[in-house]
Parts: structure tokens; C-alpha cells; sequence
């Protein structure tokens, strides 16, 4: 008879963060309550013990930023620290104002494609339209 290794909730949510953490391009990570039943063997609802559990766990992970449990899996986000692709060090990162902000500033808020561009060419420009009439301080030598 084959016994299936009994995982506690801190090794589970171990082998999340690790995954998690190297696999991500953008701070975040999700996992499904599916995979996890397949994987470990462990039947998991947001509702359950098990998921109260292994929700506790993850939080007390240090590369954990946020976490949410949603009806069928498990969403995290990492400290920018812990992002691979946020992380780059040398001259590489010290470039990038989005290396020192995080990526997923850059990923959820700012448009990618035609940066700068209005979406509508009639729309007026917002920052000339903010800094109209704005005296400045700032003398250039």
C-alpha cells in the first residue's frame, strides 16, 4: 500500500512562495485550488479549514505582500524585493525609475503601447493644462 506524504500548511505555502516568487514577471502569482488538491493532496475551499490555514501560513511569509483567496484559488502579491524582474541590480536597475517603484506600478497603471500619446488627439493636454498659470521657483544656472 502506497501512502500519500501528509504536507502541513507551512511546507504548502513554502513551495507556493517559493514558485511563486521565481516564476512571477510581475510581483504576482496565483495558484488554484485544483492544483493544489492535485499537488498535495489536499482538498482546498476558501471556506474550509484547510484554506484558513494555508491563507495563515502564506501570510506570515515574508515575501508576501498581499494576499486574497478568492471562490477557486489563491492570489499573491510579492514585496518588490522578492520580484525577479523588479529586483535587477547593478546599472541595469539603478536606470529604471520602475526598478526602484516596482513593476507592477508599471504594469497595472501606466499604458505601455503609445506612452505619452492621448488616446483622443482632441483631448486637451492635461499637463499643460495643470501647470497653466503656475509660476515656478526653480531657476536653471
Amino acid at each position: 500500500m502506497c501512502k500519500k506524504k501528509q504536507f502541513t500548511a507551512r511546507e504548502i505555502a513554502d513551495v507556493l512562495v517559493r514558485e511563486g516568487t521565481s516564476q512571477t514577471t510581475t510581483g504576482r502569482w496565483s495558484v488554484g485550488f485544483e492544483e493544489i488538491q492535485n499537488r498535495f493532496g489536499l482538498d482546498l475551499s476558501a471556506d474550509s479549514d484547510a484554506g484558513r490555514l494555508i491563507v495563515i501560513a502564506l501570510k506570515q511569509e515574508e515575501e508576501i505582500n498581499e494576499l486574497i483567496m478568492t471562490e477557486d484559488h489563491i492570489e499573491m502579491s510579492y514585496h518588490l524585493e522578492y520580484c525577479p524582474a523588479c529586483n535587477q541590480g547593478g546599472a541595469a536597475g539603478m536606470g529604471s525609475v520602475f526598478s526602484l517603484l516596482g513593476c507592477n506600478i508599471y504594469d497595472d497603471h501606466l499604458p505601455q503601447g503609445n506612452a505619452g500619446v492621448p488616446e483622443n488627439p482632441s483631448e486637451p493636454d492635461a499637463a499643460k493644462e495643470q501647470t497653466e498659470g503656475m509660476t515656478s521657483d526653480l531657476v536653471m544656472r
